[in-house]
């Protein structure tokens, strides 16, 4: 931490990245030297600042003096990354990911609950930013754009920041639970896990492996470079067909023969998974998650853990600087045709070179899978929990009529939220006492049927239990 104040440049200016291929020589002038200008990219600031805010508060005990600077640097980057337009009618997806996290990590740790408001309004931008209907008639959706202008579909092909929306959404949903656009930053959540994470996997089966994106054939016409547009054109055709031009991939279309290995885009997904899976008490999504992990540690087509020192028969890692590390994660497992996985013999960047990259998504989507076990709310102290049961799926849809099933050790009341379906008491209190927790009916209908529903009944004295159900009308027609 006190690396990362140090190479701060004041007013929210940082380098955050610099490459070089050559040794120092350490001598100031020589042909070694890369000299990369500070920039104030708000994304980067707003991620500086949620860390640093955490850091502040982690310190306090320890280390207050640099649990100040760290207050104060948060303070400073979020500002910059603030300051760096006017106005913020628009975002590309890392911003408003990350300027809602910060502005709720600065909201605790100054007590201003103004920052809330800002992290409400990256919060909607944030949902701008996602495709929420099956276009075109194609059985996924929630993938996410790169901007609110929609124009393109995020495509990660070496680096990746899946996890930065649902950690995002999973914040303000715990942060502001009685927030009128909470069903909107909910919703968002399952449909990216449930019909984009979820619904693209059983084209991996039986491995279940995260997909990675929905192209569509336009997207590879565009390519300037014939021998480049040749080449993404053939992956592209490899993918799964989803509808007319599009095609759902589980490795990234490759841009050039260098950049090749999926691992951090791999946990990067799982890590957005894992997010959705425990704001949702979802078991399922969470096993998928589990599945992932085991993908790491041998459970693929190779029966090889890409773990060094840990997992069945690990192997060496291309380290030109280091020797091999126990814990390290190469870049990961390459594809070179048919959208299969392929992991050679031969010890070569950069699929096998070792990389920072997939061991932070690693850590960061392993925490949450096991902290799940202390959130999960069916889990209460060994206390029978009150618990509602929605009948879920197409036939309910069908008939306009959902069935719910209530038992219960107390009184309950329940307050109805709907996403893309009208419910005649949606948004009132439901009271049902020990006399009446048996069965109701609630009359429902869908609004866009090109689109997913998501139903959740809370607990209105308990923010941090819901119930939900979600279903869609677009079958999940895949291979």
């Amino acid at each position: 931490l006190e690396w990362l104040l140090k190479t701060r440049f004041g007013d929210g200016y940082h380098v955050s990245f610099s490459m070089m291929r050559i040794y120092t020589d350490n001598e100031v002038g020589t042909i070694d030297d890369v000299v990369t200008p500070a920039r104030n990219v708000p994304w980067e600031n707003f991620l500086a600042a949620a860390v640093q805010s955490k850091a502040a508060r982690l310190l306090a005990g320890t280390h207050p003096d640099l649990a100040q600077q760290s207050r104060t640097a948060a303070l400073e980057d979020w500002e910059a990354a603030m300051n760096s337009r006017k106005t913020w009618e628009e975002a590309d997806y890392r911003e408003a990911a990350w300027g809602a996290t910060s502005s709720i990590l600065l909201a605790e740790m100054t007590g201003d609950d103004g920052y809330l408001d800002h992290a409400v309004m990256f919060g909607d931008l944030l949902v701008e930013c996602q495709e929420q209907e099956f276009k075109d008639g194609i059985p996924i959706t929630g993938y996410f754009y790169t901007t609110t202008n929609r124009d393109k579909v995020i495509h990660n092909h070496h680096t990746a920041f899946e996890e930065a929306p649902l950690i995002a959404l999973s914040t303000l949903c715990k942060t502001l639970p009685d927030h009128e656009h909470w069903i909107d930053w909910y919703s968002a959540a399952v449909l990216h896990s449930e019909y984009f994470m979820k619904r693209g996997s059983r084209i991996a089966a039986p491995y279940d492996l995260l997909p990675n994106s929905v192209w569509h054939k336009s997207e590879i016409l565009a390519e300037k470079d014939e021998n480049r547009r040749e080449d993404m054109m053939r992956q592209f055709l490899e993918g799964t067909p989803l509808k007319d031009d599009y095609v759902l991939r589980s490795f990234p279309i490759y841009y050039n023969s260098l950049f090749h290995g999926n691992t951090n885009i791999h946990m990067s997904s799982t890590w957005a998974l894992a997010e959705a899976s425990r704001l949702r008490h979802d078991t399922e999504g969470m096993k998928l998650a589990g599945k992932q992990f085991q993908w790491l540690f041998g459970g693929n087509p190779f029966s090889q853990s890409l773990m060094y020192g840990e997992g069945y028969d690990f192997a060496p890692h291309f380290a030109y600087c280091l020797k091999d590390l126990v814990g390290a994660l190469p870049v990961g497992m390459d594809c070179h045709s048919g959208d299969d996985p392929h992991w050679s013999a031969t010890n070569n960047a950069t699929y096998k070179e070792i990389w920072v990259e997939p061991v932070n998504r690693f850590m960061g989507a392993l925490s949450i899978y096991l902290s799940d076990l202390q959130d999960n709310p069916d889990h209460n102290n060994g206390q029978e929990a009150a618990r509602v049961n929605l009948e879920t799926g197409l036939s309910a849809a069908l008939s306009g009529k959902v069935l719910v099933q209530v038992t219960s050790n107390r009184d309950l009341d329940l307050i109805v939220r709907t996403f893309n379906v009208e419910v005649g008491n949606a948004g009132r209190e439901i009271v049902l006492d020990t006399g009446n927790n048996h069965e109701m009916q609630l009359e429902m209908d869908i609004l866009e049927p090109g689109k997913p529903y998501v139903l959740v009944l809370a607990d209105v004295d308990n923010p941090e239990k819901w119930w939900e159900m979600t279903g869609a009308l677009v079958r999940p027609i895949l291979p």
